[in-house]
């Protein structure tokens, strides 16, 4: 069945209050022409069962959890979907009333360079509903290094702009993505499990030619960013994989070589039972691998 619009939530383990909100939301709006999808990345029961609640979003499970931008990518590809542009985003969303007819009109309206659509992201009303970092330059080992200076929050971001206008990333959480551009580019890279799979994506459509658009007028609620969660050492072994495939996709090979020896120094001062220690031997074993030619 043909749609304007696919939907593609990613959810994972004990997500039963984010994606009944999210997905009340999405109902509460009454949106024609949208077609919605389920990703189960190894969630347990509890959220299994509260989607039959919503019988309109169909669940897909492959079996195992395959990472964020390959549970994406293997979403698209089930079923007869024709719509021209999806939404590819966490569970952890509510779309506030009027968030998705603003979204739609933001992608009728889009120029035809336009691959990708970035929404402004709001925190929740109980922590104030500001406005949450959500766009970036493109990482270099140099800004890597610099960023360390600044919040934790704020690493890797700038200030999201006033106004629409073109960015050069912008955060996964939730992203409308123009179907034809991310076929043209692959759609996410597999390998990246978890985190930068983002921000390869939209360099390598600006490579293409496509950009990518911020649009404050389309607002979504994102309850809980990675960025405000405690380091969590299991992810940061995927976030300083993700991080090494994409400095040796997109930069100079001197900046992995150096990366290298920097991660080596990092595990020669500190303990082996450092709670990152996983993580940089991770990275280090990663930049070996992929040290002087680009990432497959």
């Amino acid at each position: 069945m043909s749609s304007e619009l696919d939907i593609i939530i990613v959810a994972n383990g004990s997500a039963a209050p984010d994606l009944s909100r999210l997905l009340s939301s999405i109902e509460r709006q009454h949106c024609s022409g949208v077609d919605v999808r389920v990703v189960t990345n190894n969630c347990t029961d509890t959220t299994i069962e509260c989607l039959r609640a919503f019988p309109w979003a169909p669940r897909l499970d492959f079996g195992a959890n395959i990472g964020y931008g390959g549970a994406v990518n293997r979403a698209i590809l089930e079923g007869d979907h024709s719509a021209l542009w999806l939404i590819a985003c966490n569970c952890d969303l509510e779309f506030p009333a009027g968030s998705l007819q603003a979204m739609k009109h933001a992608l009728g309206a889009a120029a035809c360079d336009v691959g990708c659509i970035a929404p402004m992201l709001l925190d929740p009303p109980e922590r104030g509903g500001g406005i949450q970092p959500s766009v970036g330059e493109f990482p270099s080992l140099a800004g890597l290094l610099l960023g360390r200076l600044r919040p934790r929050r704020t690493r890797k971001y700038r200030p999201a702009p006033a106004t629409a206008g073109d960015v050069p990333w912008a955060t996964g959480a939730c992203l409308a993505l123009r179907r034809s551009a991310f076929a043209e580019v692959g759609g996410f890279d597999d390998d990246m499990f978890l985190d930068y799979e983002d921000t390869d994506l939209c360099k390598r459509l600006a490579d293409q030619g496509w950009r990518t658009r911020f649009e404050p007028s389309w607002k979504v609620m994102h309850r809980s960013p990675n960025a405000q969660r405690p380091p969590d050492p299991a992810r940061q072994v995927h976030t300083r994989q993700s991080l090494v495939r994409y400095l040796a996709r997109h930069r100079p090979r001197w900046e992995v070589f150096v990366l290298g020896l920097l991660l080596r120094s990092t595990l020669a001062v500190h303990r082996s039972s450092h709670p990152f220690a996983p993580s940089w031997r991770a990275a280090l074993d990663t930049q070996r691998q992929l040290r002087g030619r680009p990432a497959s």
